[in-house]
């Protein structure tokens, strides 16, 4: 399955998007991932583009699973920020 994604994703390039935009990342990193251990390497994904980060509990998979309503309320909050003018 992640073969598809990344022949379909193979030459997708980000554009600039006009509004906020919300990367929500995982605290943790996929069960058996290698991290670096220098710490000068982030596991995290990024956007090379302006955005607000907030980071949930859980990993790549539990964010959505063990974790939604974390995650669900996180999302929720960012959106009631735009009644506040931010």
């Amino acid at each position: 399955m992640m073969g598809s994604y990344a022949r379909v994703m193979a030459d997708w390039q980000p554009k600039p998007i006009i509004g906020r935009t919300l990367l929500v990342r995982a605290t943790q990193p996929m069960p058996g991932a290698i991290a670096d251990p220098t710490g000068m390497l982030d596991w995290r994904p990024e956007w090379p583009y302006e955005h607000e980060v907030v980071d949930v509990p859980g990993d790549h998979l539990t964010v959505l699973e063990d974790h939604a309503e974390t995650t669900a309320q996180a999302v929720r909050d960012w959106l009631q920020s735009f009644d506040n003018g931010s």
